[in-house]
């Protein structure tokens, strides 16, 4: 194998290697996206209050219990 065939070669690896990389890596570009980012953060720095892993967001309300009657 010609060295420059090596070379090629190692450039072609790079090259797909940091493809996948960067898209692994990039932000999400949806308008949701930082609330979601935000919320998931919040989650992770709460407390472990109970009725939290039922669903409950971040604030520690449920989703799906209906308020004021």
């Amino acid at each position: 194998m010609s060295p420059l065939v090596f070379l090629a070669l190692a450039l072609v690896i790079s090259a797909v290697g940091t493809v996948a990389l960067w898209l692994r890596h990039r932000r999400p570009d949806t308008p949701d996206a930082t609330i979601d980012e935000f919320r998931s953060k919040m989650r992770a720095l709460s407390d472990d209050l109970p009725g939290q892993a039922d669903g409950a967001n971040w604030s520690g309300r449920s989703d799906t219990t209906r308020h004021g009657g």
